[in-house]
């Protein structure tokens, strides 16, 4: 039989953020693997971005960097109200302006003029659609292999009615990400 352990953990404060067992008969080793890779990389994708918005939180502003402005940013996103978005968008313009190369910065953005536009948190809802599409393509143009950058070019690309490009930059998304 083999049995897997696995953990990941800040370093700094070594403190376990995941961790989670696995096991099955040796002849099974191909399929545990690939279990094993998969969990790993979901708990990586989202764990790591939980832990880095905790640490954004408890940082004085001026001592993040763009990656933790990011991931402050992210904490807001998911939340569907006008004050958490207004806080993931300025969260996101920090990262951008510590790095205005950080393309999951502006897959934000655009997230956040999806928001905008599909839930009505702004009063232009012509600018916010433009604005979105236009922040996911600029993501794209900086990292075309990312799938978040891909995932909100497909949702600016639906609300645009472009919806075979739609489809594509989801599948695109997903192709690159199954998690």
């Amino acid at each position: 039989r083999l049995s897997i352990y696995a953990e990941l953990t800040h370093a700094p404060s070594q403190r376990v953020i995941w961790c989670e067992q696995f096991s099955g008969p040796l002849e099974d080793v191909f399929a545990i693997r690939e279990t094993i890779a998969s969990c790993v990389s979901n708990a990586v994708e989202h764990r790591v971005a939980i832990n880095e918005a905790d640490i954004g939180l408890k940082s004085a502003h001026g001592q993040m960097d763009a990656w933790g402005h990011y991931h402050l940013g992210v904490h807001h996103l998911y939340r569907f109200n006008g004050a958490d978005n207004q806080k993931a968008e300025h969260a996101c313009r920090d990262a951008v302006d510590h790095d205005p190369g950080f393309a999951r910065a502006y897959a934000g953005l655009s997230y956040t003029e999806l928001e905008n536009y599909n839930l009505g948190f702004g009063s232009d809802k012509s600018k916010h659609r433009a604005q979105a599409l236009s922040l996911a393509e600029k993501a794209v143009d900086l990292d075309p292999y990312d799938p978040f950058c891909n995932l909100v070019l497909g949702r600016a690309k639906w609300i645009h009615q472009e919806i075979d490009e739609a489809i594509s930059w989801v599948d695109r998304s997903i192709d690159l990400n199954p998690n």
